[in-house]
């Protein structure tokens, strides 16, 4: 960064602890809510509106640079506000997985 305001700028890259993907919505054409599919991920939007309808009706348009948890939000539809495509950066968290020798330390524990 420099002295300048520049915003906030993070090194983003897949990781042995975090799940890195792309995911484009067409403009136009809402997607329903899967609570499941969205889980423990952290959105940011990287160009376009992303916009949220609540199941109330209400629309919520998050611009390029938005960072959105929807964890917990009571959504109907996720898509584009605008006439382009909007682009989002997910970044979750990867299961942990069970090693071998998390299981010889499981067995010693029992």
């Amino acid at each position: 960064m420099t002295s300048e305001s520049d915003g906030l700028i993070l090194p983003v890259g897949p990781s042995s602890r975090t799940n890195c993907a792309h995911v484009s919505f067409p403009a136009g054409i809402p997607v329903g809510y899967d609570p499941g599919a969205w889980d423990q991920t952290l959105v940011m939007v990287q160009q376009g509106v992303l916009r949220l309808t609540c199941q109330s009706g209400r629309d919520a348009d998050f611009p390029a640079g938005a960072i959105v948890y929807l964890a917990g939000l009571p959504l109907a539809s996720i898509g584009s506000a605008g006439r382009e495509p909007v682009l989002l950066l997910l970044l979750s968290p990867r299961p942990l997985e069970h090693s071998d020798h998390d299981e010889a330390t499981d067995d010693k524990a029992s």
